[in-house]
């Protein structure tokens, strides 16, 4: 029985740092769509119709779409952004104002995708096999939910630690 324990710990350590854990149960629902509202991660920029450059960057930008649906679900959304790496969409990121509306962001995220894994630092994750999931209430009372491509979160994050793609 300690035996066992101690293999389940084993297991569920990589979970303190997202894409260590290869044994997870895939969220289905994030695996079927692969994205957001139809827009699937991966996806090379000119794929993507109505877009605005936002910011650009050594070698990726931040895009909006000109005519969007600032709500998901009940949660009133500030924003919905676009991350592009080298012509890939890499990112989606929904912001929500302080208040009802960063609970509400996660109540939706819940009833769409279940229950996620909540990592030490209070990020919730959930995890298809091509992609991430990541909410987090920021100091100030905001809310985000990001859409992270796993093909391109290495990639990007170390782009951003040697300063060529800084949001």
């Amino acid at each position: 029985m300690i035996h066992l324990i101690l293999f389940l710990s084993f297991l569920l350590m990589p979970f303190c740092q997202i894409g260590a854990a290869d044994t997870t149960a895939y969220n289905l629902v994030l695996e079927r769509e692969n994205g957001f509202r139809g827009i699937i991660l991966g996806s090379k920029l000119k794929e993507i119709p109505d877009l605005e450059l936002q910011y650009e960057y050594k070698c990726g930008a931040t895009y909006a779409k000109k005519k969007e649906n600032y709500s998901f679900g009940t949660a009133k959304l500030d924003s919905i952004t676009y991350e592009f790496y080298r012509d890939r969409l890499a990112e989606i990121s929904l912001w929500a104002p302080s208040g009802i509306h960063a609970l509400s962001l996660l109540s939706e995220l819940k009833k769409v995708y279940g229950e996620p894994v909540t990592l030490s630092n209070g990020v919730m994750v959930w995890e298809a096999a091509k992609s991430y999931l990541l909410y987090r209430k920021l100091e100030d009372g905001t809310a985000n939910a990001v859409f992270l491509y796993k093909e391109l979160k290495a990639e990007l994050a170390r782009a951003r630690k040697r300063g060529d793609y800084l949001p």
